[in-house]
């Protein structure tokens, strides 16, 4: 960077350090806590597929001697491959209809379909996301299940709208979108300077002769809406789908303890920065050549970590404990977590392959990446991309069996991971369904 955005940024940092000292209204106290009392016991688990759970991290991949160029698939090799679950399929939670519809009406009501433009607006209603939600959650109370329908809706127009390359001919617009999204954010997480640091990447993409004048307003807005307690934040004006975030936010964030709004914001955030390293990529023709290199790249952009994040939602209605920070960044909790979301994510690739990559040109798929870097044919791929699927599940359950947690934990951790189970289930139902993958929406018949 610049010196002189350099300088700006270290004078965006320093706004934030005067908020450091300040705890957080309602903040939890973490405490380091023993490890004992195995959870495993807590859900019923699986059996193994695959390799053996010591291969399933390696994702090892033998090059097949054929072509490296993308074949012309035949129409079987358009099938996705069958998967044999032996978790509980809990079928589709019967207020998903009506929620979806919803959903869309809330988002219209911040004028999200104006901004998203009605072919747009039209593209993401008949994906039917929140259906998505529909397939993972069950027993939950009817406002959280809403309030997750909302969310799934929310990232996924936020994932439609950014992923049109057209929008970032005017990178400052859409830059400014994703800013303020991270402003909505830092405003209840003000105390992890990590948020904050991490979007030097996002200033990078901005003009360097306008650099400093972003930074300076950014710092300025988001100092005035800190000092002005919450009417500061409210009076923010924010593009649509930011003013969205803020209504879920403001309802998520003052019920929940701190750490749990942390983990959230570092999750959509996480999210909100992968979108605009793949758009730079994509813009400059620098694609992933490795699945080793696309894995973790990966695990952050399929956005399955916000909906893992939601189950603290359902930890607070039962009034348990929550899972303090010592806890949930043990290995293997976290472990959880990210094989989910591994898992997911190969499932999303085999599913999608068809419609993103084949007909819309799309790169960023391990089918694609395996293709390329193998040599080998579609089927082939599809087949090796299955194999990292259900290694992820061992991995997941491997985790699972070495959980060990205070007993007072023990409920939370258990609903974690029932949580994600119905995710790893339930998500590649939804992608075999809904008309944001296939060319036939599913559910409608």
């Amino acid at each position: 960077m610049a010196a002189k955005a350099h300088r700006s940024f270290s004078k965006l940092m320093s706004v934030n350090s005067r908020f450091l000292s300040r705890k957080s209204e309602g903040q939890n106290v973490a405490v380091k806590v023993p490890m004992q009392n195995n959870v495993a016991s807590k859900d019923r688990v699986v059996a193994f597929y695959g390799r053996a759970a010591s291969q399933a991290r390696s994702h090892q991949i033998q090059s097949a001697a054929s072509s490296p160029q993308l074949p012309v698939p035949q129409k079987e090799e358009n099938q996705v491959p069958d998967f044999t679950h032996l978790y509980e399929d809990r079928g589709l939670n019967p207020l998903i209809a009506e929620f979806n519809e919803k959903a869309h009406d809330w988002l219209v009501t911040h004028d999200v379909h104006t901004q998203m433009g009605p072919e747009g607006w039209k593209e993401f209603k008949s994906g039917r996301t929140p259906y998505l939600v529909g397939e993972v959650y069950h027993d939950v109370d009817r406002k959280d299940f809403l309030w997750c329908a909302k969310f799934i809706a929310w990232i996924s127009c936020l994932d439609d709208f950014c992923d049109k390359l057209e929008i970032w001919s005017d990178m400052n617009k859409t830059i400014g979108l994703i800013l303020e999204t991270q402003k909505v954010i830092l405003w209840f997480c003000s105390e992890d300077p990590r948020l904050l640091r991490n979007l030097e990447m996002v200033f990078d993409c901005i003009p360097t002769d306008q650099r400093d004048d972003v930074f300076s307003a950014f710092a300025d807005s988001l100092a005035y809406a800190r000092t002005s307690s919450r009417a500061g934040l409210m009076s923010l004006d924010l593009q649509p789908l930011a003013s969205a975030l803020r209504e879920l936010l403001i309802e998520y964030c003052e019920r929940l303890p701190y750490d749990c709004n942390v983990r959230m914001a570092q999750y959509i955030q996480n999210y909100a920065l992968t979108i605009v390293t793949e758009t730079k990529s994509r813009l400059s023709a620098e694609y992933h050549t490795s699945v080793a290199e696309f894995t973790d790249f990966r695990t952050r952009s399929i956005g399955v970590q916000p909906l893992i994040g939601l189950t603290d939602l359902f930890i607070d209605s039962r009034r348990w404990p929550q899972i303090p920070k010592d806890v949930f960044v043990d290995t293997n909790v976290q472990a959880l977590v990210d094989a989910s979301c591994r898992a997911v994510a190969w499932d999303n690739d085999m599913s999608s392959f068809s419609k993103e990559v084949q007909e819309r040109g799309d790169r960023f798929n391990v089918i694609f990446i395996i293709m390329e870097e193998c040599g080998c044919s579609q089927i082939e791929a599809m087949n090796r991309a299955k194999e990292m699927f259900q290694n992820e599940i061992n991995e997941f359950e491997t985790r699972v069996a070495n959980l060990k947690v205070e007993p007072q934990y023990q409920n939370a951790v258990a609903e974690y991971v029932r949580i994600c189970r119905l995710i790893i289930l339930g998500i590649p139902r939804w992608h075999r369904k809904s008309q944001r993958y296939q060319k036939e929406d599913h559910y409608l018949r």
